[in-house]
This record gives C-alpha cells, sequence and structure tokens, in this order.
C-alpha cells in the first residue's frame, strides 16, 4: 500500500517511511490536470476579452490603413530620392489622383507602382483642400522630381509641395506626404483640425 508524506503537498513515499500520512480529501497531487470546467471557465473569460477587443480593432483599422498608405507614398518618395542621390539621376513620384495610386520614375522609365484602395478600407488621393491652415499646394504637374543632389523640382514660389490623403470611409482624417523645397526632406503629417503635426 501506498502512503503520502507532507499532508497537503501530496509527496509520494514508500511503505515503511516514517511521518507518512495520506493527502486531505480533495487534494490534488502535484501531476494533476485542469478539470472540465475550469477550462470552461478560462475559455469563457478568452471569449468575452476577444468580444470587447474586436470592435475597438476594427474601429481602429481604417485609421490604421490611411497612415500606412501615407507612409507608403513617404516611402515612395524617399526611395526615389535616395535613388537620385546613388546612381547620380532624376528620378519622379507622379500621382494619379483618378486613380488613388503612385509611380516612381527613373530616367523616365516605370520602377515601381502602388495604390491604395483596398475593399471596404477606400484611401482618396486628393489635392489641396481649402480651409486647412498651412496647406502646401498640391504637387505641379502631380509629380515630384528628385535631383542627383537630392533637392526638387519644385516651384521656387513654393516652400513645399505636398499629397493629401483622406479615408472615404470615415472622412474624418487627413494626412499628408509632404517634401521641403530647398531640401527634399520628406515628412508625413496629420491634420489636427487647426494645424498640421508630424506623424
Amino acid at each position: 500500500m501506498t502512503k503520502y508524506k507532507g499532508g497537503l503537498t501530496g509527496r509520494q513515499c514508500m511503505v515503511g517511511d516514517q511521518g507518512c500520512v495520506p493527502p486531505r480529501a480533495g487534494t490534488r497531487l502535484g501531476n494533476g490536470g485542469f478539470t472540465l470546467a475550469e477550462l470552461m471557465v478560462v475559455v469563457a473569460i478568452i471569449g468575452i476579452a476577444l468580444t470587447m477587443a474586436i470592435p475597438n480593432y476594427l474601429k481602429m483599422l481604417p485609421h490604421m490603413r490611411l497612415k500606412s498608405a501615407a507612409r507608403d507614398v513617404a516611402s515612395a518618395m524617399q526611395l526615389a530620392r535616395m535613388t537620385a542621390i546613388s546612381k547620380n539621376t532624376r528620378t519622379q513620384v507622379s500621382v494619379d489622383y483618378a486613380s488613388d495610386s503612385f509611380v516612381i520614375k527613373v530616367d523616365g522609365v516605370v520602377k515601381k507602382t502602388g495604390v491604395h484602395s483596398e475593399d471596404w478600407v477606400d484611401i482618396d488621393i486628393y489635392e489641396e483642400t481649402s480651409g486647412m491652415v498651412g496647406a502646401n499646394p498640391a504637387l505641379t504637374g502631380n509629380t515630384v522630381e528628385f535631383r542627383p543632389n537630392g533637392t526638387t523640382s519644385i516651384n521656387t514660389a513654393n516652400d513645399g509641395e505636398a499629397v493629401y490623403m483622406k479615408n472615404l470611409s470615415t472622412g474624418a482624417e487627413n494626412y499628408r506626404v509632404r517634401v521641403v523645397r530647398n531640401t527634399g526632406v520628406i515628412y508625413v503629417e496629420k491634420w489636427t483640425g487647426s494645424t498640421w503635426v508630424r506623424s
């Protein structure tokens, strides 16, 4: 017959060991598992947590897609600028407002394209919106050109030019990708309702 040593701990010992006592009724041994009731409680808690989290995630999804689209355009411009510098050539990023897309050209040859409308998340690339304080003009001719020294072809009358973006499914947010004339530096900025801030 097997006896147990240590009471509540349930550590096994052999017959003849001094001080062996059986565990109390209902005490689980060290190698026991979970009961069905315990597993059901855990599953219920996880289900409740997901029920609360998923609507918040879906609400944030249009915002995340819009910000991601703005960063994609900024990355395309940065790639074009770095290519112009590294290859000592001229590159262009052209925006098509009708299809909400853009292309990168190196020496006039298309190297990369991008489109941002996805099913229920409809990204709109548009020109300058009136009423936005500090809104730079849209790209002249819908294109920005980067020179071998990293500067741009932006008209000297403008401090910079920008591509504006919003999500048509919400219409509540506006982003822009702004290119500074003198340096060719590229910023992603968000409209707060009164001013533009870097994002």
